[in-house]
């Protein structure tokens, strides 16, 4: 579970560089920790069942935005006929 760590980290330097890479980085964080602060709330007020509904939320939320991001790019029919 955690060899994925040096690869995610690599993420901000790869699509942000100088100034906005460190502002990645440091947003990343950030929302780590607001997470970590929250989710023990949520947790333990609210029952693992909001933790699954949050999950799935932000599952949907993933699959929304790759579909749309993947809308601009050209299908692999489209890169072969050229």
């Amino acid at each position: 579970m955690m060899s994925m760590l040096p690869v995610f980290w690599t993420l901000p330097s790869v699509f942000l560089s100088g100034v906005a890479a460190a502002g990645g980085i440091a947003l990343i964080n950030a929302v780590a920790n607001i997470g970590g602060f929250f989710g023990a709330s949520i947790l333990g007020q609210l029952g693992l069942w909001s933790m699954a509904a949050i999950l799935c939320f932000g599952g949907v939320l993933c699959a929304i935005s790759l579909r749309n991001w993947n809308s601009g790019c050209p299908s692999p029919a489209e890169v072969s006929d050229a």
